[in-house]
């Protein structure tokens, strides 16, 4: 719709239901696969980092714990 010539669409549902008419259902998730491939790999990073994070809080924290007993 941003590029389209003046008057092309009458609205957004105008502009989707011309897309399914002329391209197919899959128009409407056309490049699509990249963010949801960047959101896989941003999922990955951050739930390793906070794993490690975790475990380094813990390890940190039952090492003060025992300092404190003895």
């Amino acid at each position: 719709m941003q590029v389209a010539k003046p008057g092309t669409y009458a609205g957004a549902l105008d502009c989707a239901r011309q897309a399914l008419k002329n391209e197919g259902p899959f128009s409407l998730y056309r490049g699509l696969a990249w963010p949801i491939a960047a959101q896989g790999l941003y999922k990955c990073v951050m739930f390793g980092v906070y794993g490690l994070a975790i475990d380094q809080l813990k390890g940190e924290r039952g090492r003060k714990l025992a300092l404190l007993i003895n």
